[in-house]
Formats: structure tokens, C-alpha cells, sequence
């Protein structure tokens, strides 16, 4: 009778233990298929920052090249220089929107693989220097000034350099957004075990009840000076900022302006130097 009932009692946990199984199975993939359409969203919602970035610098081209034919430009102008700063912002866009769309495609690879760091020594200094760059080019004559700051001591540093660069481009974007004439700051610090990294800019600021919320998905700063956008901007920083261990704080005053500080960890030189 026992060696019936242990009998029955394996059937049973067998069977358990496959409906569990296939549960499991399910829960993950429709998780992964939820995650999934977000990334492709994000991903979207990326690749048409650089394509208005494209669009102004060939504007400001066009305006160029039609002063240049009437001869509309004042003795001391550098208009190659500018000409050709406004090119290497397209060069710089094209090449994002080609990194934006290769992730796209990984999302077909591998439905469980999980979404990691690439940590590699980059040159931090130069690479947020061009974003910045980047800006000035586009906006400067919009009655927008822009500030880079680097106080730190190796101009190199251990990150993911495609993620760091999608954080400060959204950043700088939403502090673009938000003012329409005034001084925005890109300035970077650092202590024994991280980094520091703030965006800062004089705007319209955001409402206080707006907040603890501004990184929820769909959620806009909102207030008399809300601007068109979807709100899915800062909670991909938020997301890449987490992905990457770090932390983001926000310090806003309406009418005053706003202090986004990222803090990110250092990582070990011995970990990647292989």
C-alpha cells in the first residue's frame, strides 16, 4: 500500500512540477515580450533625437550657404568652420542612429538574454565633450549658452560608453527643451569611488508635485511650460542609470532652473584591462 501511495505521490509531483515548468516558461516570456515592445519603443523614441539634430544642422548649412551667395556675411566670418562643425554633428547623428538600430536588431537574437554592461576604458573627457559640442553647434544661436566642466583627474574612465552617451543626450535634450534662453552646464566630478555628473540649466523648472514622478514612464514635467514629448525620455536615463549601478537625483525650482546629479560607480580597472 505505501509503495502504491509513493507511487501516486511521484505522479503528482511530476506533474506539478511540469505545469510549474510551463508557468515559468510562460511568466518569462511574456515578461521578456513586455520588455521587449518597451526597448523597441525607447529605442524609437532615441533615433528621432539625433534625426531633429540632423534636420537643424542641414537647416543651419542651408542658411550658410545662402548668405554666402548674396554675400550677406561679415568679413571676419568663419563660415567653413561653422559649416563644417554643423557636419560633423550629422556624421556624429548618423552614427547613433546606425548604434540605435543595431540594438533593435539584437533584441532578435537572443529572447532570455539578459541586458548588460559593455565596460570598457573610453575617453570620457572627449566623448562628452563632443555631445556638448554637439549642442552648441545646433542651439548657440538660439539664445542658449552651453558649459562643459571635467574636474576630474584621468581624463579616461571605465563605463559604458554608449549608455553614458545616451544618458547626457537625454538629459541635455529635456534641459534644451525647458530653456528657451538661458545657460546650460555639463560639469563632472569625482571622489575615490565615483563619479559625478551633473546637467544643469536656468529654465522654467519643474513643479514640485511633478517631482517624485518625472521618471515614471509617460510622465511629463508638466506645469505652464509643458512642452510636446511622449515621457518616456528620463525614464530611459533612469533605466540606463540603474542598469549601470548608479543613482539620479533631481533639484528643481520653478522659474529658477534644474540640477539632474548622476552618480555612477568606478569600476575596477583590473576587471576590463584583459
Amino acid at each position: 500500500m505505501r509503495k502504491i501511495i509513493n507511487k501516486i505521490l511521484s505522479c503528482i509531483s511530476i506533474k506539478s512540477n511540469q505545469e510549474f515548468n510551463q508557468k515559468a516558461f510562460s511568466d518569462k516570456l511574456n515578461k521578456f515580450c513586455e520588455y521587449q515592445k518597451q526597448l523597441r519603443s525607447n529605442l524609437i523614441h532615441d533615433i528621432r533625437t539625433p534625426l531633429l539634430n540632423i534636420k537643424l544642422s542641414a537647416d543651419m548649412q542651408s542658411r550658410l550657404l545662402q548668405k554666402f551667395k548674396k554675400k550677406d556675411l561679415p568679413s571676419d566670418s568663419n563660415i567653413f568652420d561653422k559649416f563644417e562643425q554643423y557636419f560633423h554633428t550629422i556624421i556624429f547623428e548618423i552614427k547613433q542612429i546606425n548604434l540605435y538600430i543595431d540594438q533593435i536588431l539584437d533584441l532578435e537574437k537572443n529572447p532570455f538574454e539578459e541586458h548588460t554592461l559593455n565596460i570598457k576604458r573610453t575617453d570620457l573627457k572627449k566623448d562628452l565633450q563632443l555631445i556638448i559640442q554637439k549642442y552648441q553647434n545646433i542651439y548657440s544661436e538660439d539664445n542658449r549658452a552651453f558649459e562643459y566642466l571635467y574636474n576630474c583627474i584621468d581624463n579616461f574612465q571605465y563605463v559604458d560608453n554608449d549608455k553614458i552617451i545616451r544618458i547626457i543626450s537625454n538629459l541635455l535634450s529635456n534641459a534644451i527643451k525647458y530653456t528657451e534662453k538661458g545657460k546650460i552646464t555639463l560639469r563632472v566630478t569625482e571622489d575615490e569611488k565615483k563619479l559625478f555628473i551633473f546637467v544643469e540649466d536656468n529654465g522654467c523648472g519643474i513643479p514640485k508635485s511633478k517631482l517624485d514622478v518625472i521618471f515614471e514612464r509617460f510622465t511629463q514635467a508638466g506645469g505652464d511650460h509643458q512642452k510636446p514629448g511622449n515621457g518616456i525620455g528620463l525614464n530611459i536615463t533612469s533605466h540606463l542609470i540603474k542598469l549601470h549601478s548608479g543613482t539620479i537625483e533631481t533639484s528643481s525650482e520653478e522659474g529658477q532652473g534644474t540640477i539632474f546629479k548622476l552618480t555612477l560607480p568606478k569600476f575596477q580597472s583590473d576587471l576590463y584591462d584583459k
